[in-house]
């Protein structure tokens, strides 16, 4: 809050260790975010007073929903620009690690265990977006048969982005919605990656869903 000021600041930030790039997305297609937005906000076929699920009510968002009010984001879209005050400097931000599009040391050593395993290379940093999705798994394998993709995740990798009630039942819920649409997930630990039973286990599982040998 800016004190004397009916006003605050907002901070975009990006808490994936080593940045997703989706915030640098944002900046860039700030015009046609804030052009979206308003034309979801304005047509609203019920023209409800607060939010309903003719709008901005769904099922990946149901957490927040007490929180949602149409008419005062119609406001804020209406009047707010994006300025920038205080970028944070290229040298404070995390520095990548690992190899071949990695951001971090758990995410190349999984990568090096596909590739000991002789398991076909994953594609890194996918991005799946559609009217209900917008994620990007580590680790991502493409449609095979009638499946619509094969989605890796690691998760533990960051406590503060990761270890939050709300961020644990986001992730949750993207997966949810990853498995209606015909998405395989597969979920990682950190920890598995030091334990070679579990480690094993997933590697099954993945080779039963690419069809090769483990």
């Amino acid at each position: 809050p800016n004190a004397g000021l009916e006003s605050v600041d907002t901070v975009l930030y990006d808490p994936s260790p080593g940045g997703s790039g989706l915030l640098e997305q944002i900046i860039e297609r700030w015009a046609d975010i804030r052009d979206e937005a308003l034309a979801i906000l304005e047509s609203c076929p019920a023209q409800c007073e607060t939010a309903c699920v003719e709008c901005l009510m769904r099922y990946r968002n149901s957490f927040a929903h007490r929180f949602l009010k149409r008419k005062a984001a119609l406001t804020f879209w209406r009047t707010e620009a994006l300025v920038e005050a205080n970028p944070i400097p290229i040298s404070m931000a995390p520095q990548e690690t690992g190899s071949a599009g990695t951001t971090n040391p758990a995410e190349a050593r999984l990568l090096s265990e596909v590739r000991d395993r002789s398991f076909p290379e994953p594609e890194k940093q996918y991005e799946i977006k559609n009217a209900r999705l917008w994620t990007i798994p580590d680790f991502y394998y493409p449609p095979l048969g009638v499946r619509s993709g094969i989605c890796i995740y690691l998760d533990g990798l960051h406590s503060s982005a990761h270890g939050s009630s709300y961020q644990r039942r986001r992730d949750e819920l993207i997966r949810h919605e990853l498995e209606a649409e015909g998405y395989e997930v597969v979920v990682i630990h950190r920890s598995d990656l030091d334990d070679d039973h579990r480690l094993d286990l997933h590697f099954r599982r993945l080779a039963r869903l690419l069809g090769v040998q483990s």
